[in-house]
């Protein structure tokens, strides 16, 4: 009586166990299965891979909400890659949702940047992304890119005549984002 009592138990253990972590491993090893395959070739990724890849990031941030550093990255990727296929808008609305959906992660202060930076570069709207790069300096008064948000409020309170000066500081600056971006 007492084996079948403890292969009970071990079998209920062991269905919790695989349960409660299966799930979330293989979705993440899906995931990483397509990122090798887009990422295998240097260039453009193919347009079927990124929106599969958006698909599944996607996916697992439905399925992880809250607090979940991992979901808040790979939000923040399907922005970066809707961002490259030129979906500005739903890049926009993704990165601000990594700030939104996961303010406490590390990855928040870059989503709520970066839609500033999408809507005035990509989107010519300077008028929102001065509001974007304010909510930053309010959110984020201590990060490190804080003080580049401060000059872009500066700046792009300027007059159209000025708006050089914003260009100029943008393409110097675009460089650096895009190596803060590798970082993560």
């Amino acid at each position: 009586m007492m084996k079948v009592r403890n292969l009970v138990v071990a079998f209920i253990f062991g269905s919790l166990l695989i349960t409660s972590c299966g799930p979330t491993d293989n979705e993440i090893k899906i995931i990483q299965e397509l990122e090798a395959q887009a990422y295998a070739t240097p260039g453009d990724m193919d347009t079927s891979y990124a929106n599969s890849l958006i698909t599944e990031y996607l996916n697992y941030v439905e399925n992880h909400p809250g607090e979940d550093s991992i979901a808040a990255i790979y939000l923040y990727k399907a922005a970066e890659i809707n961002n490259s296929l030129g979906n500005h808008t739903k890049a926009i609305t993704q990165f601000y949702d990594v700030h939104r959906k996961f303010p406490n992660t590390e990855r928040a202060p870059y989503g709520l940047f970066t839609a500033g930076f999408v809507y005035y570069s990509d989107l010519n709207n300077k008028p929102v992304a001065l509001q974007f790069y304010r909510e930053f300096v309010d959110n984020y008064p201590n990060h490190a890119l804080t003080e580049s948000a401060q000059d872009l409020v500066k700046a792009l309170s300027r007059t159209e005549s000025d708006l050089d000066q914003v260009h100029e500081w943008l393409e110097q600056n675009e460089a650096a984002a895009q190596e803060e971006k590798k970082a993560y």
